[in-house]
């Protein structure tokens, strides 16, 4: 966590992008996931739901080498099964 952010601060952003892909906003959604990895890298969940977005924005090959980039970060830590799956 970043100094000076309240403790809730990503639970917010990650909230907001679960909204906006609820409401077809997969762009605007992106960057708030995209927010969460920047400032807690090693949030699977955040980062699927990046590469999710990435795939309804018609952008596969992005969603491929973000989430490829994040798991080899760190391959024991960034695979649960929600990653492994995609």
């Amino acid at each position: 966590m970043q100094p000076g952010l309240p403790p809730y601060a990503l639970q917010v952003r990650l909230n907001r992008g679960l909204l906006g892909v609820a409401q077809g906003q997969c762009e605007a959604a992106a960057i708030d996931f995209d927010a969460v990895v920047q400032i807690e890298p090693t949030n699977a969940v955040a980062a699927n739901n990046f590469a999710v977005c990435q795939l309804y924005c018609c952008e596969l090959t992005k969603a491929i080498t973000y989430l490829e980039g994040f798991v080899k970060a760190d391959p024991h830590a960034r695979t649960p099964p929600a990653i492994a799956a995609n």
